[in-house]
């Protein structure tokens, strides 16, 4: 049902700004290319893939559709949680040990990317690094699994006081 919810709406917005945008912008500021780079690259945003391409995004300086790169990572995070619940329906053990290995795997990505890129924890888009430690989902994992550990907690509490 999410993506049901979720992907018409995005891609009436996507359409209207590749399609309409272009028709009603005007003005020095205005970087045209843009629309035909978004038009080129449709199919990245259609299947919400697009921050796998994350150099694509910093070579445009990520003026282009920018609020989608939260759609995108949230919505493959979602795709990853029917095998987290298969793995707990077989174990109840595995479904803990995935998400914590997946979050303990973002952890040490980020540590050590981090170290070689020489990247400094800082909350805007123009520090050095920023796309590569915010943006992608391999980075902002942890907190889904964390959130996803959570819910098996209290799914676990809940079935055993009630």
């Amino acid at each position: 049902h999410r993506f049901l919810r979720i992907t018409p709406l995005y891609m009436l917005v996507f359409w209207f700004s590749i399609e309409v945008l272009p028709l009603v912008y005007t003005g020095p500021m205005v970087n045209m290319q843009q629309f035909s780079w978004l038009r080129e690259n449709s199919w990245k945003m259609v299947l919400y893939i697009h921050t796998f391409f994350i150099e694509e995004w910093i070579d445009r300086k990520w003026n282009y559709f920018p609020h989608s790169w939260y759609l995108s990572d949230d919505m493959m995070l979602f795709l990853t949680i029917p095998a987290i619940l298969i793995a707990r329906r077989l174990d109840k053990r595995l479904g803990y040990i995935l998400p914590t290995a997946l979050i303990l795997a973002s952890i040490t990505y980020t540590a050590i990317a981090s170290k070689k890129g020489d990247w400094r924890m800082r909350l805007v888009p123009s520090s050095p690094g920023w796309f590569h430690w915010y943006v992608p989902p391999w980075e902002r994992c942890t907190s889904y699994y964390i959130g996803t550990l959570l819910g098996f907690f209290v799914a676990g509490t809940l079935s055993i006081l009630g």
